[in-house]
């Protein structure tokens, strides 16, 4: 597969109305986190987050006996 077809390689698109696209930008976290530079959904975060805490209380339950 060439580099230039790489979908992965590819630039992404340039959004001008950011709150169009992602109308949680009005929110102060949304702002102060700068989810519309990093192209993030707000969703993907909040699962990350859940997903980490999930990971971390299994590892000290599994864990802890030691």
């Amino acid at each position: 597969m060439a580099p230039e077809s790489d979908p992965l390689n590819q630039p992404r698109p340039v959004v001008e109305d950011t709150n169009a696209m992602f109308p949680w930008n009005r929110f102060a976290n949304a702002k102060f986190f700068q989810f519309h530079q990093h192209q993030a959904k707000l969703s993907t975060e909040i699962l990350a987050g859940v997903t980490t805490f999930v990971t971390m209380a299994y590892i000290l339950v599994v864990c802890g006996s030691f």
